[in-house]
């Protein structure tokens, strides 16, 4: 199974077979599918009471061109589930892309905006949800490593 398969499929798993409730089980998925990206730094933040959305989640991407890729990879996996998508914005810098599914909205910023804007900052005091290690590990394609070479690896 190559990487975009194991990452959809797991995708999917995380929203369907969750313990989590929506709109929390779409968050998990898309902060997994963010770190499949290589995104870093991802922050899953329970908005306050009277809040425009339930969740805001913020990642740095490792480019520009990574963050656009990224939401709009997001935004087709999330359609397949019927997933409202809202607004999709910052496609043509990249600088910062953001996604919005109404009860989440989802920030992917280049490392130098993440700084600049301060949304870490300003929500510092929200609840930080939890991401699951494994969401960061790296998926080596069993095929390609079976015979201990690297050859298909990548």
């Amino acid at each position: 199974m190559n990487n975009t398969n194991f990452t959809r499929q797991k995708f999917n798993s995380i929203i369907d077979e969750s313990d989590k409730e929506a709109p929390l089980n779409i968050a998990m998925a898309s902060s997994f599918y963010m770190a499949s990206f290589k995104c870093e730094n991802i922050k899953i933040l329970k908005a306050k009471e009277n809040a425009i959305c339930d969740y805001n989640i913020i990642a740095t991407a490792p480019n520009n061109t990574a963050a656009i890729n990224l939401c709009m990879s997001l935004e087709s996996a999330l359609k397949k589930k019927r997933v409202k998508i809202y607004s999709l914005e910052g496609l043509n810098e990249g600088e910062w892309v953001l996604l919005d599914l109404g009860d989440i909205i989802l920030h992917v910023f280049n490392e130098t905006s993440r700084d600049i804007y301060g949304l870490d900052e300003l929500w510092s005091d929200n609840e930080n949800i939890s991401i699951p290690a494994e969401y960061y590990m790296p998926v080596v394609d069993e095929e390609a490593t079976s015979d201990g070479s690297l050859e298909n690896y990548f």
